[in-house]
């Protein structure tokens, strides 16, 4: 669900949670932050997202001291410059133009049996009982489990490349 910011008041801010009062929802939410709120924002819109292990709430946020980046300040050199490559081999998934590989990631591969297991379990029980809910959800569980290590798996190797250089391009 989105909502836009005309329809989100803050109610008030406290240690590690924001109280948000919504137009299209009766009550207010209480929302766990993981980062500090900057001063003097503006909130643009609110995006609602139910996933298998509970609601997500995606704040967008404009904050005015945070500088406008501009591509063109950077001049690509061979001190800033990194060719990178898609190695489909079993046990490397990127090389870079320094020499180095990237080890691949094998979630699904070593989550496979886990997930057979409880789709197994899942297909034995009867359709539409509580029991093959439950495996459903456990199993919405596992699958977002999977995509939680291939995103942070990928969030890892990009700063990796980037850890030790100042300025960085993508052409």
């Amino acid at each position: 669900m989105r909502i836009e910011g005309q329809a989100i008041t803050i109610e008030k801010i406290e240690k590690d949670w924001l109280f948000l009062s919504i137009s299209k929802l009766k009550g207010w939410l209480k929302i766990r932050l993981h980062r500090p709120l900057p001063d003097g924002f503006v909130l643009k819109n609110m995006l609602l997202t139910k996933k298998s292990d509970g609601w997500y709430a995606t704040i967008c946020l404009e904050d005015r001291t945070v500088p406008v980046f501009n591509p063109d300040d950077i001049t690509p050199t061979w001190e800033n410059t990194l060719g990178m490559d898609a190695v489909l081999h079993e046990q490397d998934y990127l090389a870079t133009s320094e020499g180095t590989k990237l080890p691949s990631l094998k979630s699904l591969r070593k989550s496979e049996k886990r997930l057979a297991k409880v789709a197994r379990c899942k297909e034995k029980k009867l359709k539409a009982s509580k029991a093959r809910r439950k495996l459903g959800k456990r199993q919405g569980r596992e699958h977002q489990r999977i995509a939680k290590a291939r995103k942070d798996h990928g969030i890892q190797d990009c700063s990796w490349v980037g850890a030790d250089r100042q300025e960085s391009f993508c052409p």
